[in-house]
């Protein structure tokens, strides 16, 4: 996992120099997505954040989503009233762009967090 988080790093950099926003939001996503599975959500966190802040200066609709998503995955164990805002954010915009797929895994962590009662105290910490 290592050899892959340091290789996306330099993906993401290059995309960043190059200005191909649409490229750089996927692998910085998928960045995200890495230091996630670690527990590193400190490092995680930054990398989302710039992806809702581009995404959403350019419109780029379901990345924004799939980002929002991420970071209410990386936010429900410290944050959790603020994990619950990014996963309604998400929830929203991927029904409004038609991302079923995507707003189906969201809508599930939803649905999960309310199974979990040590997780979610009727849903305030998803």
């Amino acid at each position: 996992m290592e050899t892959g988080i340091s290789e996306l790093s330099e993906v993401v950099t290059w995309f960043e120099s190059s200005r191909l926003a649409y490229f750089w939001s996927i692998a910085t996503l998928w960045l995200a997505e890495g230091h996630i599975a670690r527990g590193e959500m400190t490092r995680a966190r930054p990398l989302i954040q710039q992806v809702i802040e581009r995404t959403r200066e350019i419109g780029y609709l379901h990345f924004e989503g799939l980002a929002e998503k991420l970071m209410g995955d990386c936010l429900v164990i410290e944050e959790p009233v603020s994990a619950e805002e990014h996963t309604e954010n998400a929830l929203r915009i991927l029904e409004r762009c038609g991302a079923q797929n995507d707003f189906a895994k969201a809508w599930q962590r939803v649905r999960n967090c309310v199974a979990v009662p040590e997780i979610s105290r009727s849903r305030e910490s998803c």
